[in-house]
Protein backbone atom coordinates (compact mmCIF):
# COMPACT_ATOMS: atom_id res chain seq x y z
CA UNK A 1 0.00 0.00 0.00
CA UNK A 2 1.28 3.34 -0.58
CA UNK A 3 2.03 6.00 1.46
CA UNK A 4 0.13 9.17 1.00
CA UNK A 5 1.92 11.59 3.10
CA UNK A 6 4.24 13.33 1.22
CA UNK A 7 6.54 15.63 2.74
CA UNK A 8 9.21 16.22 0.17
CA UNK A 9 8.15 17.61 -2.41
CA UNK A 10 5.20 20.15 -3.92
CA UNK A 11 1.70 18.64 -3.54
CA UNK A 12 -0.60 19.59 -6.00
CA UNK A 13 -3.96 18.19 -8.06
CA UNK A 14 -6.39 16.39 -5.83
CA UNK A 15 -3.74 15.74 -3.17
CA UNK A 16 -3.85 19.67 -2.58
CA UNK A 17 -5.12 20.87 0.97
CA UNK A 18 -6.13 23.51 2.95
CA UNK A 19 -5.43 26.63 1.19
CA UNK A 20 -8.78 27.28 -0.49
CA UNK A 21 -9.60 31.05 1.04
CA UNK A 22 -5.89 32.03 0.66
CA UNK A 23 -6.25 31.01 -3.13
CA UNK A 24 -9.43 32.84 -3.36
CA UNK A 25 -7.86 36.14 -2.13
CA UNK A 26 -4.60 35.74 -4.04
CA UNK A 27 -6.36 35.38 -7.39
CA UNK A 28 -8.89 37.93 -7.15
CA UNK A 29 -5.98 40.06 -6.35
CA UNK A 30 -3.59 39.72 -9.49
CA UNK A 31 -6.89 38.83 -11.89
CA UNK A 32 -9.98 40.79 -10.41
CA UNK A 33 -8.74 43.34 -8.43
CA UNK A 34 -9.10 46.89 -8.55
CA UNK A 35 -5.60 47.07 -9.91
CA UNK A 36 -4.49 43.59 -11.24
CA UNK A 37 -2.09 43.84 -8.03
CA UNK A 38 0.89 42.09 -7.24
CA UNK A 39 1.12 39.51 -4.61
CA UNK A 40 3.94 38.61 -1.58
CA UNK A 41 3.44 35.09 0.09
CA UNK A 42 5.47 34.54 2.80
CA UNK A 43 5.43 31.10 4.63
CA UNK A 44 8.43 29.36 7.11
CA UNK A 45 10.24 27.10 5.03
CA UNK A 46 8.53 23.77 3.84
CA UNK A 47 4.94 25.21 4.40
CA UNK A 48 3.20 24.71 1.28
CA UNK A 49 4.48 27.93 -0.64
CA UNK A 50 5.66 25.78 -4.19
CA UNK A 51 2.79 23.64 -3.62
CA UNK A 52 0.85 26.68 -3.86
CA UNK A 53 2.46 28.07 -7.11
CA UNK A 54 2.59 25.01 -8.64
CA UNK A 55 -1.17 24.13 -7.83
CA UNK A 56 -2.18 27.49 -9.05
CA UNK A 57 -0.39 26.48 -12.30
CA UNK A 58 -1.51 23.41 -12.60
CA UNK A 59 -4.40 23.11 -11.56
CA UNK A 60 -6.50 26.41 -10.01
CA UNK A 61 -6.28 28.28 -13.36
CA UNK A 62 -9.40 25.84 -14.53
CA UNK A 63 -11.25 27.65 -11.95
CA UNK A 64 -10.59 31.02 -13.36
CA UNK A 65 -12.45 33.38 -15.53
CA UNK A 66 -11.71 32.43 -19.44
CA UNK A 67 -10.99 36.43 -19.55
CA UNK A 68 -10.19 39.85 -17.38
CA UNK A 69 -10.87 42.92 -17.79
CA UNK A 70 -7.60 45.19 -17.94
CA UNK A 71 -7.85 47.98 -14.93
CA UNK A 72 -8.23 51.08 -16.64
CA UNK A 73 -9.25 50.07 -20.16
CA UNK A 74 -12.06 48.70 -22.17
CA UNK A 75 -9.82 45.13 -23.34
CA UNK A 76 -10.14 42.00 -22.01
CA UNK A 77 -7.26 38.85 -22.10
CA UNK A 78 -7.07 35.70 -21.39
CA UNK A 79 -5.11 35.00 -18.22
CA UNK A 80 -1.62 32.73 -18.60
CA UNK A 81 0.52 31.39 -15.51
CA UNK A 82 3.83 31.20 -16.15
CA UNK A 83 6.39 29.41 -13.00
CA UNK A 84 9.98 30.73 -12.32
CA UNK A 85 11.53 29.23 -9.34
CA UNK A 86 14.31 31.93 -8.99
CA UNK A 87 15.86 30.41 -5.70
CA UNK A 88 18.92 29.30 -7.83
CA UNK A 89 19.65 32.88 -10.01
CA UNK A 90 22.78 34.77 -8.86
CA UNK A 91 22.61 37.47 -10.68
CA UNK A 92 19.61 39.86 -12.90
CA UNK A 93 20.44 38.63 -15.94
CA UNK A 94 19.99 34.68 -14.83
CA UNK A 95 16.74 36.25 -13.27
CA UNK A 96 15.47 37.81 -16.14
CA UNK A 97 16.54 34.69 -18.43
CA UNK A 98 14.50 31.97 -15.71
CA UNK A 99 11.49 35.05 -16.39
CA UNK A 100 11.89 34.48 -20.16
CA UNK A 101 12.09 31.14 -19.99
CA UNK A 102 9.15 30.30 -18.02
CA UNK A 103 6.78 32.57 -20.29
CA UNK A 104 8.60 30.63 -23.25
CA UNK A 105 7.00 27.52 -21.70
CA UNK A 106 3.87 28.70 -21.63
CA UNK A 107 3.57 30.74 -25.22
CA UNK A 108 4.82 30.55 -28.49
CA UNK A 109 7.41 33.41 -28.50
CA UNK A 110 9.15 34.53 -31.67
CA UNK A 111 11.88 36.93 -30.70
CA UNK A 112 14.92 36.30 -28.96
CA UNK A 113 18.20 38.23 -28.72
CA UNK A 114 21.67 36.60 -27.83
CA UNK A 115 23.29 37.95 -24.38
CA UNK A 116 20.28 40.42 -23.62
CA UNK A 117 17.95 38.36 -21.15
CA UNK A 118 16.09 41.65 -19.90
CA UNK A 119 15.51 42.71 -23.58
CA UNK A 120 13.96 39.18 -24.25
CA UNK A 121 12.21 39.01 -21.22
CA UNK A 122 10.86 42.51 -21.96
CA UNK A 123 9.83 41.49 -25.26
CA UNK A 124 8.62 38.50 -24.60
CA UNK A 125 5.81 40.03 -22.35
CA UNK A 126 4.95 42.74 -24.49
CA UNK A 127 4.50 39.84 -27.47
CA UNK A 128 1.90 37.73 -24.80
CA UNK A 129 -0.05 40.68 -24.12
CA UNK A 130 -0.30 41.66 -27.85
CA UNK A 131 -1.37 38.21 -28.32
CA UNK A 132 -4.09 38.74 -25.98
CA UNK A 133 -2.95 37.44 -22.71
CA UNK A 134 -2.56 38.85 -19.12
CA UNK A 135 0.69 37.39 -18.02
CA UNK A 136 0.45 36.27 -13.73
CA UNK A 137 4.21 35.21 -13.37
CA UNK A 138 4.20 32.48 -10.18
CA UNK A 139 8.05 33.08 -8.76
CA UNK A 140 9.36 31.01 -6.71
CA UNK A 141 11.71 31.48 -3.56
CA UNK A 142 12.26 35.50 -4.81
CA UNK A 143 14.15 36.32 -1.38
CA UNK A 144 16.51 33.78 -1.76
CA UNK A 145 17.34 35.23 -4.89
CA UNK A 146 17.21 38.62 -3.39
CA UNK A 147 19.76 37.74 -0.82
CA UNK A 148 22.17 36.12 -3.38
CA UNK A 149 21.99 39.52 -4.99
CA UNK A 150 22.65 41.53 -1.84
CA UNK A 151 25.92 39.21 -0.97
CA UNK A 152 28.19 40.72 -2.99
CA UNK A 153 26.82 44.31 -2.10
CA UNK A 154 23.63 45.74 -0.63
CA UNK A 155 23.39 48.30 -2.98
CA UNK A 156 22.81 45.55 -6.04
CA UNK A 157 19.71 44.78 -4.44
CA UNK A 158 18.30 48.00 -3.82
CA UNK A 159 19.04 48.53 -7.86
CA UNK A 160 17.66 45.37 -8.83
CA UNK A 161 14.07 46.04 -6.85
CA UNK A 162 13.55 49.38 -8.15
CA UNK A 163 14.04 48.27 -11.53
CA UNK A 164 11.92 45.54 -11.67
CA UNK A 165 9.19 47.47 -9.53
CA UNK A 166 9.62 49.82 -12.04
CA UNK A 167 8.90 47.48 -14.94
CA UNK A 168 5.69 46.19 -13.17
CA UNK A 169 4.17 49.34 -12.35
CA UNK A 170 5.46 51.42 -16.20
CA UNK A 171 6.38 49.16 -18.65
CA UNK A 172 7.39 50.85 -21.70
CA UNK A 173 5.01 51.38 -24.48
CA UNK A 174 1.78 50.99 -22.48
CA UNK A 175 0.49 53.45 -19.83
CA UNK A 176 -1.17 50.31 -17.89
CA UNK A 177 0.01 47.70 -16.12
CA UNK A 178 0.74 44.72 -18.29
CA UNK A 179 1.30 41.50 -15.86
CA UNK A 180 1.19 40.63 -12.29
CA UNK A 181 3.22 38.56 -10.09
CA UNK A 182 2.68 36.10 -7.47
CA UNK A 183 5.99 36.21 -5.53
CA UNK A 184 6.61 33.57 -2.35
CA UNK A 185 9.41 34.34 0.10
CA UNK A 186 10.59 32.83 3.59
CA UNK A 187 10.81 36.50 4.59
CA UNK A 188 8.51 39.09 4.47
CA UNK A 189 8.32 42.39 2.52
CA UNK A 190 9.22 44.35 5.33
CA UNK A 191 11.77 42.67 6.99
CA UNK A 192 13.84 42.16 3.80
CA UNK A 193 12.82 46.53 3.09
CA UNK A 194 14.46 46.97 6.51
CA UNK A 195 17.44 44.52 6.18
CA UNK A 196 18.24 46.39 2.73
CA UNK A 197 16.62 49.69 3.06
CA UNK A 198 14.84 49.54 -0.11
CA UNK A 199 12.73 52.72 0.33
CA UNK A 200 9.93 51.12 -2.40
CA UNK A 201 6.77 53.13 -1.64
CA UNK A 202 3.75 52.68 -3.62
CA UNK A 203 2.22 49.22 -5.55
CA UNK A 204 3.80 47.34 -7.02
CA UNK A 205 5.51 44.34 -5.51
CA UNK A 206 4.28 45.35 -1.86
CA UNK A 207 0.46 45.68 -3.06
CA UNK A 208 -0.64 42.83 -1.33
CA UNK A 209 0.68 40.07 1.14
CA UNK A 210 -0.37 37.21 2.58
CA UNK A 211 1.54 34.46 5.17
CA UNK A 212 0.43 30.89 4.89
CA UNK A 213 -0.35 29.75 8.08
CA UNK A 214 0.08 26.45 9.71
CA UNK A 215 -2.72 23.83 9.96
CA UNK A 216 -5.18 24.05 13.08
CA UNK A 217 -5.68 21.69 15.24
CA UNK A 218 -9.16 20.56 13.39
CA UNK A 219 -7.40 20.37 10.28
CA UNK A 220 -5.86 17.03 11.59
CA UNK A 221 -9.03 14.55 10.91
CA UNK A 222 -9.83 16.49 7.57
CA UNK A 223 -6.02 15.91 6.25
CA UNK A 224 -6.23 12.43 7.20
CA UNK A 225 -9.89 11.52 5.49
CA UNK A 226 -8.64 13.39 2.76
CA UNK A 227 -5.70 11.11 2.38
CA UNK A 228 -7.16 7.84 3.92
CA UNK A 229 -9.67 6.22 1.57
CA UNK A 230 -12.46 4.32 2.89
CA UNK A 231 -10.26 1.54 1.00
CA UNK A 232 -7.68 2.35 3.38
CA UNK A 233 -6.83 -0.51 6.17
CA UNK A 234 -5.22 2.37 7.75
CA UNK A 235 -6.58 5.10 10.34
CA UNK A 236 -5.87 6.97 12.80
CA UNK A 237 -7.48 7.28 16.38
CA UNK A 238 -8.31 11.03 17.75
CA UNK A 239 -5.57 10.42 20.31
CA UNK A 240 -3.52 9.37 17.76
CA UNK A 241 -4.14 12.82 16.03
CA UNK A 242 -3.99 15.06 19.44
CA UNK A 243 -0.62 13.64 19.73
CA UNK A 244 -0.06 14.26 16.13
CA UNK A 245 -0.87 17.84 16.85
CA UNK A 246 1.23 18.35 19.82
CA UNK A 247 4.55 17.80 18.83
CA UNK A 248 4.06 20.08 15.54
CA UNK A 249 1.60 22.15 16.45
CA UNK A 250 0.19 22.41 12.83
CA UNK A 251 3.85 23.17 10.92
CA UNK A 252 2.71 21.53 7.93
CA UNK A 253 6.11 19.91 6.78
CA UNK A 254 6.47 18.01 9.97
CA UNK A 255 3.21 17.10 10.43
CA UNK A 256 3.48 15.70 6.83
CA UNK A 257 6.40 14.17 7.79
CA UNK A 258 5.31 12.67 11.12
CA UNK A 259 2.22 10.80 9.60
CA UNK A 260 4.36 9.21 6.98
CA UNK A 261 5.78 7.70 9.86
CA UNK A 262 2.50 6.58 11.65
CA UNK A 263 1.38 5.20 8.64
CA UNK A 264 4.45 3.13 7.91
CA UNK A 265 4.23 1.73 11.60
CA UNK A 266 0.95 0.73 11.37
CA UNK A 267 1.87 -0.73 7.97
CA UNK A 268 4.54 -3.16 9.57
CA UNK A 269 2.97 -3.73 12.78
CA UNK A 270 -1.13 -4.79 11.72
CA UNK A 271 -2.48 -1.04 12.25
CA UNK A 272 -1.73 -1.77 15.83
CA UNK A 273 -2.30 1.57 18.21
CA UNK A 274 0.74 4.12 18.09
CA UNK A 275 2.01 4.83 21.93
CA UNK A 276 2.30 8.53 22.57
CA UNK A 277 5.91 8.20 23.28
CA UNK A 278 6.83 6.29 20.01
CA UNK A 279 5.48 9.67 18.13
CA UNK A 280 7.39 11.41 20.32
CA UNK A 281 10.59 9.60 19.99
CA UNK A 282 10.55 9.93 15.96
CA UNK A 283 9.48 13.58 16.59
CA UNK A 284 12.72 14.76 18.42
CA UNK A 285 14.66 12.64 15.68
CA UNK A 286 13.56 14.22 13.13
CA UNK A 287 13.36 17.86 14.27
CA UNK A 288 17.31 17.25 15.54
CA UNK A 289 18.03 15.85 11.68
CA UNK A 290 15.94 18.63 10.03
CA UNK A 291 17.16 21.44 12.09
CA UNK A 292 20.91 20.46 11.69
CA UNK A 293 20.24 20.32 8.06
CA UNK A 294 18.26 23.71 7.75
CA UNK A 295 20.89 25.38 10.13
CA UNK A 296 23.34 24.52 7.41
CA UNK A 297 20.99 25.89 4.51
CA UNK A 298 21.03 29.44 6.15
CA UNK A 299 17.79 29.54 8.14
CA UNK A 300 15.57 32.82 7.72
CA UNK A 301 14.97 34.61 10.84
CA UNK A 302 11.19 34.18 10.43
CA UNK A 303 11.95 30.52 10.32
CA UNK A 304 14.43 30.19 13.43
CA UNK A 305 11.90 31.98 15.37
CA UNK A 306 9.04 29.93 15.03
CA UNK A 307 11.18 26.29 15.61
CA UNK A 308 12.56 28.13 18.45
CA UNK A 309 8.98 29.11 19.76
CA UNK A 310 7.60 25.72 18.69
CA UNK A 311 10.15 23.72 20.36
CA UNK A 312 9.99 25.70 23.74
CA UNK A 313 6.22 25.22 23.43
CA UNK A 314 6.64 21.50 23.48
CA UNK A 315 8.49 20.67 26.56
CA UNK A 316 12.39 20.78 27.60
CA UNK A 317 12.95 16.84 27.79
CA UNK A 318 11.82 15.55 24.77
CA UNK A 319 12.91 18.75 22.69
CA UNK A 320 16.36 19.36 24.60
CA UNK A 321 18.52 18.19 21.45
CA UNK A 322 17.06 20.15 19.20
CA UNK A 323 16.52 23.08 20.78
CA UNK A 324 20.22 23.28 21.94
CA UNK A 325 21.18 22.87 17.90
CA UNK A 326 18.88 26.02 17.10
CA UNK A 327 20.10 27.92 19.98
CA UNK A 328 24.21 27.03 18.83
CA UNK A 329 23.29 28.12 15.26
CA UNK A 330 21.71 31.25 16.60
CA UNK A 331 24.86 32.44 18.19
CA UNK A 332 27.10 30.97 15.24
CA UNK A 333 24.60 33.72 12.99
CA UNK A 334 25.02 36.84 15.13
Amino acid sequence: MKNPFIYNSPVIGKDFFNREKTLKKIISEVLVGKTQGDVWVTGERKTGKTSLLKYIHEDYKKNIPKTVKIYGSVKELEPVFAFANVQYCRTEDEFFNEMWQSLKNEQDLKFFIPDNPQKNFTNAVKQTYQNGFYIVFLIDEFDAFLETVAIENAKNIRNFVNKFNSILNHFSGFNRKIFSCIFTSNQDFIELNQKYQLKITGSGIIAQSYDLLWFLKKDMKLLTDKYLTKNSNISFTLKELDTLYKYTQGYPYFTQRILHFMFEYKLENDKGKIDDKIIGEFAKKEYEKTIKFWAGQNMTNRTQTKLNELLKGLGKNLFDTALKILVEYSKSKF
